[in-house]
């Protein structure tokens, strides 16, 4: 399986190529105004707040806790997808774009291991949380144009499926 965007695999999810300078986001769907979840993390920068430390924002355990946590698995698949769109959405040369973008790989691919049926509530309880968690990830201008230009920047990148253990 080849891949070349992020998001459900859906390749309008992606801007088109090279509209403008890295960073121009004209021709792109701004981020909803619609609330994910309480108490959203709107702070100035990219890395918000995290008072554990995971890596993860404050924010997004809670949406992971409160809507992707049904089973330890899931929710550690949830937690790893959340870790490899942060680390996408700061990439900022071509190297650590392609590297995020394998991770984030690595954790689409996870979240179908952890759930291999694919029934029709399975399939759109995957296409959520990994649309909520990006859309989290992104929910400011300023992280908004970031996570776009670092998809700029793995502009033409194929990504393989990756073997082996996905899920960390």
């Amino acid at each position: 399986m080849l891949a070349g965007c992020l998001g459900g695999g859906d390749s309008s999810d992606v801007p088109p190529a090279q509209v403008g300078e890295v960073g121009d986001t004209s021709g792109v769907e701004q981020p909803s105004s619609e609330k994910i979840i309480d108490n959203e993390d709107l702070s100035p920068g990219l890395r918000g707040v995290d008072a554990n430390r995971n890596d993860i924002r404050d924010d997004i355990d809670r949406l992971i806790a409160q809507k992707y946590a049904r089973t330890p698995e899931i929710q550690r698949a949830a937690e790893q997808k959340a870790r490899a769109l942060q680390r996408n959405m700061e990439a900022t040369t071509r190297e650590e774009a392609l590297r995020a973008g394998d991770a984030v790989e690595r954790a689409a691919e996870c979240a179908y291991q952890t759930l291999p049926r694919a029934t029709r509530e399975q399939v759109q309880f995957r296409e959520d949380m990994s649309k909520d968690i990006e859309a989290l990830t992104a929910n400011t201008e300023e992280r908004f144009r970031a996570y776009w230009a670092a998809n700029r920047l793995m502009s033409g990148a194929v990504f393989r499926q990756p073997d082996g253990r996905v899920c960390d």
